[in-house]
């Protein structure tokens, strides 16, 4: 006989037994179920830490915060001033130049508290209605220590005269915002582009 060596047959498993059964007391299950649901929950916590950690420590100083700050309110003071000096009303002339004023400052707001009786006279004479919304605006200049902004605005002006048909128009703005006595307002105001 030579050196070989026979090796077992391996072991053929019958498809028609069943599966080995792990029992478990109902204790244990009860167990490993809190465990697991505990381990789900921390890790959950875990990593809604980890997902806030980078707003709230991200080296974001006050001074950046406070420029945010500025950013949003001279955009949102834009946009509501925007509106204000876009929309006319002939049936309430007197309340739409009051709008205008109320957003605007510098040169802009003594132009048009020049003559507001007069101005107001002309909305109603002329009969012609604009209604406005703002599409898109944000800020491409910003200095909040100077308290000025300067801020492009989109818009969509409907104009209704009183005899014809409404047109619509869109129209690019470039405004010069102004922070005084603790609001944003408008000093400039410049229609870039209308189509």
């Amino acid at each position: 006989m030579t050196g070989t060596r026979e090796t077992p047959p391996a072991e053929q498993v019958d498809p028609a037994e069943d599966p080995p059964r792990l029992d478990f007391d109902p204790h244990t299950l009860g167990l490993a179920r809190r465990t697991v649901t505990a381990a789900v929950v921390a890790t959950a916590v875990v990593l809604g830490l980890l997902a806030w950690s980078p707003w709230s420590s991200s080296g974001m100083t006050e001074a950046d915060s406070d420029a945010v700050r500025a950013r949003d309110l001279a955009i949102e003071a834009a946009a509501e001033a925007a509106i204000a000096l876009n929309t006319v009303d002939p049936q309430k002339s007197k309340q739409t130049v009051g709008d205008w004023l109320e957003v605007s400052s510098g040169a802009l707001h003594r132009d048009l508290a020049r003559h507001p009786a007069q101005i107001a006279a002309d909305i109603r004479r002329k009969g012609t209605a604009t209604a406005t919304k703002v599409l898109e605006t944000a800020v491409s200049a910003l200095d909040p220590s100077a308290g000025r902004a300067t801020v492009l605005s989109v818009i969509e002006v409907r104009t209704t005269p009183r005899h014809g048909k409404p047109t619509v128009a869109v129209r690019r703005l470039r405004m010069l915002m102004q922070h005084i006595d603790s609001a944003w307002r408008i000093t400039y105001l410049e229609t870039v582009s209308s189509t």
